[in-house]
């Protein structure tokens, strides 16, 4: 797999993954109190807001926070996510259990995971 592969961009440099609504990580991170959340694309944001045109012409933590604002949510709230996950369609919708095994970060600026899930 190529790094080009996995934005997923039209002719216009747009990416087009899916990404979190703001309040389903609301109610996942706040009412639910999970640990984590995972998704098979490569950020938690869909991928217009971080693609697209800055709201703003100005590169700056704020305008970088606006868009990665289901990123900066997770963060916010002492929360991880776990990214490019595969063979999410096969697992029911509740009742398994997620095992996250970190490997070392060495040099990295993101923590490559194995995931497992321990079906009922």
């Amino acid at each position: 797999m190529h790094p080009e592969d996995l934005v997923h961009t039209d002719a216009d440099g747009i990416s087009h993954t899916p990404g979190w609504p703001l309040d389903a990580l609301r109610h996942l991170l706040v009412e639910r109190s999970v640990t984590a959340i995972g998704h098979e694309t490569v950020d938690a944001d869909p991928g217009m807001w971080t693609t697209a045109a800055a709201p703003d012409t100005v590169s700056s933590p704020e305008s970088a926070r606006r868009r990665y604002a289901c990123a900066a949510y997770v963060l916010d709230h002492d929360r991880y996510q776990a990214v490019l996950l595969t063979n999410l369609h096969t697992l029911p919708p509740t009742g398994a259990h997620i095992v996250v095994g970190v490997g070392k970060a060495r040099h990295g600026t993101a923590l490559p995971t194995r995931v497992l899930a321990l079906l009922p």
